[in-house]
């Protein structure tokens, strides 16, 4: 994929000033970095993440940020799996390889409601290309009522929470995950590739990097990880 390309899945929106701009449900995106980063792959029984403590509390937005790639070898699944949580159903991001076509990364969940927006049905971040390498970012802002989401360093396309927002901050009894569900649950499938996934929070006005996954540290133990260790690819 190139710059230039479409990828169907978002209306037009805009965030800080700069549009997205599209026609239907189809955005333009830049594509940015290179294509063949240094990567791990998941093998189903590790690498996954889960923090020891809860957010803190007054926290107002939860931002992921992952680069993956999904290999034709790949194979379809009937299970959905997670890139990234807040355990449990407090803001939930998974990945479906349905058996019969359905490929795409989206929002399941967030403060235990099924988060819905008009458009695109089942609240899609991107729709799966396989063996195409991919960087999204996505934040959900409870001050704000929104959620937002970028591909490949482009412009954010924004939408209004609908009535998925309990109160102004997230709840503080619960714990981010990265790429599976509270710990060696609905891990990503075995053969999916990650150049980094990473979570921060926006705590009384702070934006923190809680933690980062690369290629570079998935296999320090002391890092906190979880599963087996994984051979570093380039």
């Amino acid at each position: 994929m190139t710059a230039g390309d479409q990828i169907r899945y978002v209306e037009t929106a805009s965030k800080d000033g700069a549009t997205v701009t599209g026609t239907s449900n189809v955005l333009t995106y830049p594509v940015s970095g290179s294509r063949s980063d240094p990567y791990f792959a998941m093998t189903g029984n590790g690498r996954w993440w889960l923090d020891p403590s809860s957010v803190p509390s007054n926290t107002k937005r939860i931002t992921y940020r992952f680069r993956v790639r999904v290999p034709a070898s790949v194979p379809q699944t009937s299970s959905t799996d997670y890139v990234a949580t807040q355990v449990a159903n407090g803001f939930d991001i998974r990945l479906l390889l349905a058996t019969g076509g359905t490929e795409n990364i989206y929002i399941t969940a967030l403060e235990n409601r099924s988060w819905v927006s008009t458009r695109p049905s089942n609240n899609t971040l991107w729709i799966v290309t396989r063996d195409e390498l991919v960087t999204i970012e996505v934040y959900a802002d409870q001050g704000a009522k929104e959620v937002g989401f970028s591909i490949d360093g482009g412009a954010f396309a924004v939408r209004a929470m609908v009535g998925g927002a309990l109160g102004n901050t997230f709840q503080s009894s619960r714990a981010i995950g990265l790429l599976s569900r509270n710990g060696a649950n609905d891990e990503l499938p075995s053969g999916v590739q990650m150049s980094f996934a990473e979570v921060h929070d926006m705590t009384n006005g702070v934006k923190t990097l809680r933690k980062r996954i690369d290629a570079t540290n998935v296999n320090i133990v002391s890092l906190g990880m979880g599963g087996t260790n994984l051979a570093i690819a380039a």
